[in-house]
């Protein structure tokens, strides 16, 4: 994000940070599964040339990566989620009940 913020979000710069991010990722996922951990990876705004915090699709559109352990498989991919199911589904991962202002279902995700 500092990145892009930075040096804007089509630089070498932003780039390299993202190839970065990627190699520190692959590094650490295989081992955080075989620990019996689940990744989500995802992000809290897209980026378009002009910047961030419109109504783009590339600044409202962001992935959301989620690793299964290694004693699970992973759910269909592809669907397009609402961004309000994230937060009900990190509660619902780590054993917590959700607030009742948490109207969203958790994501199914394996």
């Amino acid at each position: 994000d500092h990145a892009g913020h930075t040096h804007g979000g089509h630089s070498a710069e932003y780039r390299a940070a993202v190839a970065g991010q990627d190699y520190d990722l692959a590094i650490a996922i295989p081992h955080w599964r075989d620990a019996g951990y689940a990744v989500l990876v995802t992000a809290d705004h897209g980026r378009n040339s002009e910047g961030h915090g419109g109504t783009s699709e590339e600044e409202r559109n962001v992935p959301l990566y989620a690793v299964p352990p290694t004693d699970r498989e992973v759910a269909a991919a592809g669907d397009i989620l609402e961004q309000t199911q994230i937060a009900p589904t990190i509660c619902e991962l780590l054993g917590l009940k959700k607030p009742d202002s948490m109207t969203a279902d958790p994501i199914q995700l394996w």
